[in-house]
């Protein structure tokens, strides 16, 4: 049951699935198209799910769920996946390789391995106000609040102690 994320509750439980580089505007339509086509037929044990999808930045799927509706399932979930996995092979993008991190710098998404990272800070091209996507948020509330957060709030505080 397609939703909008504007109408699910901050408690919905939310999956960020990054790509490994930038969508075109006509790859972005796919897996818009896709994923909501995916949400509106996205069912647990028969029963709908409330749900909606969203392509961020032309990087980023995010997917959300309203448990309070109907509980998400293993099967459901796996479903989910199982879309991700299709659209990555459709586009050739990797949208499940969580080793690298993405971070807006002067307004662009920029991805960077995460074995660079201590590199980048030492050279100063990551410093902690550059802002990092925290792609850990649990749950919509989290994303809406901090989704987007300075570096030195988030777990890549370490580098700059």
């Amino acid at each position: 049951m397609t939703t909008t994320f504007d109408q699910l509750p901050d408690s919905a439980r939310l999956w960020i699935y990054q790509g490994s580089r930038k969508l075109t505007s006509s790859e972005t339509n796919h897996v818009s198209v896709d994923s909501k086509e995916f949400i509106g037929c996205w069912q647990t044990h028969g029963q709908p799910l409330k749900a909606d999808a969203s392509v961020v930045k032309n990087q980023f799927l995010v997917i959300a769920v309203d448990d309070s509706f109907s509980l998400a399932s293993g099967c459901s979930i796996d479903a989910s996946v199982n879309l991700v996995k299709k659209l990555s092979a459709e586009l050739e993008v990797d949208f499940l390789d969580r080793k690298n991190i993405a971070f807006l710098i002067q307004d662009e998404v920029k991805i960077y391995p995460f074995n660079e990272i201590g590199d980048l800070v030492k050279r100063g091209e990551i410093l902690p106000e550059t802002l990092v996507f925290n792609n850990l948020v649990q749950n919509l509330g989290e994303w809406r609040s901090s989704w987007l957060i300075p570096s030195s709030e988030s777990w890549l505080k370490r580098y700059f102690n």
